[in-house]
């Protein structure tokens, strides 16, 4: 091996969180869901690769996730840190912190220098398409 670290299953999020200073979540997005605000009431901060985090609406994640968010309460005090739109002072309050992911990161930035134009003045629409999964998806507004 080359390391002496172990890696073992958490059976218990509260007392796996004790001390921590911040915790990377790379998880399903209903996992994620569930342990955010555990790690987030422990004093870490979450930074979270899944979508669990990433959008406002409690509504809207069944369409987009295929799950019923359990913390909606918690969606408006998560921070969705695409560096380049990102409020920096929601940042630095920011007890959960919801990372984007490759496609969500590539849009926007192409877009960047067309908001507020006239050649974006209007909702503009993608689709990604990537592996056996995205055959069950459905591109939306």
């Amino acid at each position: 091996g080359r390391t002496q670290l172990v890696l073992e299953p958490m059976t218990d999020p509260a007392a796996a969180a004790q001390g921590l200073d911040a915790v990377f979540l790379a998880t399903e997005h209903i996992v994620s869901a569930a342990l955010a605000p555990i790690f987030a009431a422990q004093g870490a901060v979450v930074f979270d690769l899944s979508g669990a985090y990433r959008l406002p609406n409690a509504s809207d994640y069944p369409k987009v996730y295929g799950f019923e968010h359990e913390h909606p309460e918690l969606l408006d005090r998560a921070v969705y840190a695409l560096g380049e739109f990102v409020d920096r002072d929601k940042l630095r309050a920011a007890r959960i912190v919801s990372l984007p992911g490759c496609y969500p990161t590539a849009s926007p930035l192409a877009l960047k220098t067309l908001i507020g134009t006239q050649a974006c003045d209007r909702c503009c629409f993608w689709c990604f398409r990537c592996g056996p999964q995205s055959q069950d998806r459905e591109c939306f507004l």
